[in-house]
């Protein structure tokens, strides 16, 4: 039996804390500076919402224990997960204060040899660094081992328990032979391929994973654009693509960008990364572009048409970057709901999760909806953000019923163009023909 503690309870700390409680009899202590977060935990309160997480009851589970003290969460741990953020700095490389916070907790407080499991994204050569220091500076053995985190949010607890691949960057095969001995102990991943690495390269395959989704979803918002140019249906065009099993048909949705707290990050560390090893990364300096450029895309087409809107009422539908959670870090919805701001109009906001964490950015600056409905009386225009179902099934001709006029900028292409276009309603949506 291992005795584990998570450092860091995000989506991925969480994640990994409930996959362990429910496959293995494990000691589980789970480690964040947050009070808050923490007295919720005890509470048996999940502090994010994920989908996948919504059901899961907590309190089920005696083998999870909650602490905001680096001498409890170390006392008798073995394994030890790292799953702090990583923000991004001014500069564009990774923010690492969280990760050598908790290095130096370690050092402080173990008492005997211990894994160190990276979770955190963390730039290129920064795990033999972090093993380095411990060899220094510590009385007992640290392993270090960068396993790198694929968790797609609204999805965590299915991704985990169901990953297509683990990655083990360490220093040599008996460290990897001992992590995947542990990981299959703990976790339901008989079938899964489990790949032996050095930390670098595992740290790149991250960076690596990410840029090129990051790639396929600015390459298919910049073929909508030409889709919109010349009468072609984009979503024709990314279903016979789909089919290809060389492209497949993930991240090829047409939209209003990417967000949340790891493509983006990512792609800006990466960059800086190469800057300063001389290397040019074109291929991600135009993504990061394409996305700035289409992120606000149906804003400035907005604005375009209507060059005064100071006190004019717009509904945003959704806010989080992506439906199934309620994080909006780097949503593209935030970038619009500042350029209207500016403008002067008056926002009615609805999000079914998001906007606890809006309240934090806007405080009174817009108002918040308890229902599209709300958002949608009287307004002269709606713009949706983010695909919530009841976004999605929410009934067309209630904007013509209840809108001054039914003007709809749809980012995420969430209603049948003709179904629209039967209710006489006005709909603009991402690389789509007007419908027959």
């Amino acid at each position: 039996m291992n005795n584990f503690t998570i450092v860091g309870l995000g989506y991925v700390g969480l994640t990994i804390a409930i996959s362990l409680a429910q496959n293995s009899n494990n000691n589980i202590i789970c480690l964040d500076i947050d009070n808050k977060k923490i007295s919720k935990l005890k509470k048996g309160i999940i502090p994010i919402y994920d989908k996948t997480l919504e059901k899961i009851n907590i309190n089920n589970f005696s083998n999870l224990k909650y602490t905001n003290k680096y001498n409890k969460a170390f006392k008798n741990t073995n394994v030890v997960f790292l799953c702090v953020p990583t923000p991004k700095s001014p500069n564009g490389s990774a923010d690492l204060t969280y990760v050598w916070n908790v290095c130096q907790g370690i050092i402080k407080n173990i008492c005997n040899d211990i894994f160190l499991i990276i979770k955190s994204t963390v730039p290129i050569g920064i795990s033999d660094e972090i093993q380095n220091y411990f060899d220094k500076n510590s009385s007992y053995k640290v392993n270090v081992a960068f396993i790198p985190e694929f968790l797609s949010q609204g999805s965590c607890l299915d991704n985990y328990n169901n990953p297509d691949r683990i990655i083990i960057g360490c220093q040599n095969i008996k460290i990897f032979n001992i992590i995947k001995n542990i990981y299959k102990e703990s976790f339901n991943i008989s079938k899964t391929p489990i790949m032996f690495t050095s930390r670098k390269s595992a740290e790149m395959i991250k960076y690596a994973s990410n840029s090129f989704l990051a790639t396929k979803i600015s390459f298919i918002n910049e073929m909508s654009t030409l889709c919109e140019k010349m009468d072609i249906n984009i979503e024709e065009v990314t279903k016979g693509m789909g089919y290809d099993k060389r492209i497949g048909k993930n991240y090829l949705k047409p939209g209003i960008g990417f967000g949340g707290s790891c493509l983006p990050k990512d792609l800006e560390s990466i960059k800086f990364i190469a800057n300063q090893m001389n290397v040019e990364l074109k291929i991600i300096d135009s993504v990061l572009k394409v996305n700035e450029i289409q992120s606000q895309k149906l804003v400035d087409l907005f604005l375009c048409n209507h060059s005064n809107i100071q006190n004019m009422k717009i509904a945003i539908l959704g806010v989080t970057y992506k439906a199934n959670t309620d994080d909006i870090r780097c949503s593209p919805a935030l970038i619009n709901i500042d350029i209207l701001l500016q403008k002067k109009a008056n926002l009615f906001i609805y999000d079914p999760y998001g906007l606890n964490k809006l309240k934090e950015i806007y405080k009174d600056k817009v108002k918040y909806c308890t229902s599209i409905d709300e958002a949608l009386k009287s307004a002269d225009v709606a713009f949706i953000f983010t695909d919530w179902q009841d976004i999605k099934k929410y009934p067309i001709q209630k904007y013509r019923l209840l809108m001054k006029k039914p003007l709809i900028y749809d980012g995420r292409n969430c209603y049948d163009i003709n179904k629209v276009k039967k209710e006489q309603i006005e709909y603009i949506s991402i690389g789509r023909c007007k419908g027959e």
